[in-house]
């Protein structure tokens, strides 16, 4: 079955984000928070999965089933560089405007379209 992206509720995308990644919009593919957070955790015997939901996604995409430990410990820096491409590409741009928008003054914020418009080659007419 094939549903548009307008067609799910936001409901449900709101839901799965606080499931799987809490931190979605605060990172760039990558949550190192959630990374050390499981590293101090496998240290005292409780294993939890730290991938993002991009980092699922590469690994659905393009990891082959991993047979053992070594083989998915090497996956997983692919899998990184995989996801922070997939941000760059598909979420960059918001992602660089709230940064910029927390970065800068609250009225300075509204030029950061015009900067990235700008960055990207686009002028204004004058």
């Amino acid at each position: 079955m094939h549903v548009k992206f307008n067609d799910i509720s936001p409901i449900l995308i709101k839901t799965l984000v606080a499931t799987e990644d809490e931190r979605f919009y605060e990172h760039f593919g990558i949550d190192f928070q959630g990374v050390f957070a499981a590293m101090k955790d496998m240290t005292q015997g409780n294993a939890r999965g730290a991938s993002t939901i991009t980092q699922q996604l590469a690994k659905q995409l393009y990891s082959p089933q991993a047979d053992n430990f070594i083989e998915r410990a090497l996956q997983k820096p692919i899998e990184w560089v995989i996801s922070v491409k997939l941000e760059r590409l598909y979420t960059g741009v918001w992602h660089a405007r709230t940064a910029g928008a927390r970065a800068y003054r609250r009225d300075q914020a509204p030029r950061l379209h015009e900067v990235e418009n700008r960055d990207r080659g686009a002028t204004r007419a004058p």
